[in-house]
């Protein structure tokens, strides 16, 4: 997951900085309408659906309102409401899918109306958790990257220095492993960026002087200089350039010949070649070019499900992965359709989230009616379950449309999932690579928790905390309380935006 370059967070907090201090911005003393508003539960009940994807007035409306509550009288329901709403709103584009500046509107608002009700104090500790896997389990997600995101937020010079060396350990204490936790520390490294003098230049050349000394332990000050010093050079790297499309003779009759069973280096930088030329110009791709590019994968594609590919072997084919990528690029209705008859749906690398993001509604279609199926391979229930998990996340950060009916469709297919209608009737079976009941049951889990409807986290925390709820749904006695434990792990992570890794 990934936030806009620094020059554009830096200019939000600046503007966040100036309204605050703008003199048309009333304070609850002074706004004589401030004991007239609506009832807190209406204004969460509004904001609540900014994490579920909806974009509506009533949403900015209701922010704004939020932010006249005096401190210390907003009610907990509320401001766990913003919270989660802000930690959500850091996934938003500058813009989303129809051109609108949403991320502007919608971050400055919330930084407004939660900002009074959030204390150093608070931000420091939630920061501090992070690290702490003891206090890590008992404080949520949101309140974690929400307070990473105030801090972010905090103008340069005003911190305090006890949040300042939260924001510090924050930095060095989220590991590379940690892949949930990336885009937190993109924000915690922006906001030490923003509250040492000298900026990132500073903590580059010398960082024990910018940090100041008895902060961090060797270790721990080590790896903060290899994530300046990454930070350094990805903010220097000169704007990519694609190299020259190489031609060569026969491109047609060699990428014919993958269909026949040759897979020869020539082959390899055919596929590659095909795959620039959509990038760069989908238009290069003739109809005798493109029938076959299908037809080689479709070769590749029977191949790897005869010889039980893994997820890492297709992600690496040297074939197969950029002859994939490059119908991804056709912008094809008919490449989505012919994906999902081939069950050519998957995650890490063998997804073609690409197209499947480029038509959404119809993919959403057919991708529900498939992972339906009685005679679906589980296997690819799992699949297609983590595709419209990805799909869903899209649309919620605005990358993508998609149709009020398409969306009420994946509500209903999450809700099947849920009840145990659609979860296959398989018994428990041994081994990493087996598939049951509870295997579908995760990823089914995570399909409602990115869908945020109330009614589906309902169920979802019922079945948290009601052992009766799994018992119902087939799962042997033994195994209930994994289920629960994976459904509280889930619904802790709200909003999910997706995961970091693949």
């Amino acid at each position: 997951m990934h936030i806009r370059p620094h020059i554009a967070i830096t200019a939000l907090a600046a503007l966040v900085f100036l309204a605050a201090c703008s003199s048309e911005v009333q304070t609850p003393d002074s706004d004589p309408s401030a004991s007239a508003l609506p009832p807190q539960e209406e204004l969460a009940r509004d904001i609540r659906t900014i994490v579920t994807g909806v974009k509506s007035p009533v949403q900015q409306e209701a922010l704004a309102q939020a932010a006249r509550i005096p401190p210390g009288h907003m009610s907990d329901a509320l401001r766990e409401v913003l919270i989660d709403a802000a930690a959500f709103a850091v996934y938003l584009p500058d813009q989303d899918s129809t051109g609108n500046a949403r991320r502007d509107s919608t971050k400055h608002l919330l930084t407004r109306a939660l900002q009074p009700h959030f204390s150093e104090t608070e931000m420091a500790a939630a920061i501090l958790s992070i690290a702490n896997r003891s206090d890590s389990i008992h404080v949520r997600f949101a309140t974690q990257q929400g307070a990473a995101y105030l801090a972010m937020h905090i103008p340069p010079g005003e911190m305090g220095e006890n949040l300042r060396h939260a924001v510090i350990e924050g930095v060095a204490g989220i590991g590379r492993e940690n892949y949930p936790m990336y885009t937190t520390r993109k924000l915690l490294l922006e906001a030490l960026i923003n509250q040492t003098p000298g900026g990132l230049e500073a903590l580059a050349s010398n960082p024990e002087e910018a940090i100041g000394s008895g902060v961090l332990d060797a270790r721990r000050m080590s790896y903060l200089k290899s994530i300046v010093r990454e930070e350094s050079m990805r903010r220097a790297q000169a704007p990519y350039i694609p190299p020259p499309t190489p031609t060569f003779d026969g491109l047609v009759s060699t990428i014919q010949a993958i269909a026949e069973g040759k897979k020869g280096n020539r082959q390899q930088e055919a596929a590659r070649h095909v795959r620039r030329m959509a990038e760069t110009d989908p238009t290069q791709i003739g109809d005798t070019l493109r029938t076959a590019i299908i037809r080689a994968f479709r070769y590749l594609h029977i191949e790897a499900q005869q010889k039980e590919e893994t997820v890492w072997e297709k992600r690496y084919s040297p074939l197969r992965y950029p002859l994939g990528a490059a119908l991804d690029q056709l912008k094809d209705p008919d490449i989505v359709e012919m994906f999902v008859e081939m069950e050519a749906y998957g995650i890490c690398g063998s997804g073609h989230d690409l197209i499947f993001r480029q038509f959404p509604d119809q993919s959403a279609r057919l991708l529900t009616e498939a992972i339906s199926r009685s005679t679906t391979r589980p296997e690819k229930m799992f699949d297609g379950l983590h595709v419209l998990t990805k799909m869903i996340a899209g649309y919620k950060s605005g990358r993508l449309n998609l149709a009020q009916e398409s969306r009420a469709l994946l509500i209903a297919t999450s809700r099947r999932f849920l009840d145990g209608d659609l979860l296959p009737s398989l018994p428990i079976s041994e081994g990493a690579d087996s598939y049951n009941r509870e295997t579908i049951l995760y990823p089914a889990i995570l399909f409602a928790v990115t869908l945020d409807e109330p009614d589906l986290i309902h169920i979802v925390q019922e079945l948290a905390t009601n052992p009766d709820k799994v018992i119902a749904l087939g799962i042997p006695d033994g195994r209930v309380k994994y289920v629960q434990e994976d459904a509280k792990r889930l619904l802790s992570r709200r909003p999910y935006m997706g995961g970091g890794d693949c």
